[in-house]
């Protein structure tokens, strides 16, 4: 299974909220895996930003291959629940989640 997080500022010219979501990278990482347990899948982060015009996308993808490890729902728990965690308004930013199955 995979689960893919992707976020970006719902505003494009919101530089501080780019900026705050960065700091909080590994630590929403960090979290979730604490909660996830650390065997049986990886938990990869990752951004991009089209251009300049454009603001950055972060990425947190976690895949435990043909595995299930960990139901869909406690994947997204956790995400949500690190994000809580670190004081992060939520609100400010478009979070898209991809669920494949394999």
């Amino acid at each position: 299974m995979k689960v893919l997080f992707t976020v970006k500022p719902k505003d494009r010219n919101d530089l501080s909220g780019t900026m705050e979501l960065e700091k909080h990278v590994y630590d929403i990482k960090r979290m979730m895996m604490g909660s996830l347990g650390s065997e049986g899948y990886v938990l990869e982060t990752s951004f991009d930003q089209a251009s300049v015009l454009y603001p950055k996308r972060f990425m947190f993808d976690y895949d435990s291959g043909d595995k299930a490890c960990h139901s869909p729902k406690d994947v997204i728990e956790a995400f949500f629940d690190a994000i809580e965690r670190t004081g992060t308004c939520i609100s400010k930013y478009d979070v898209h989640v991809t669920i494949t199955w394999l």
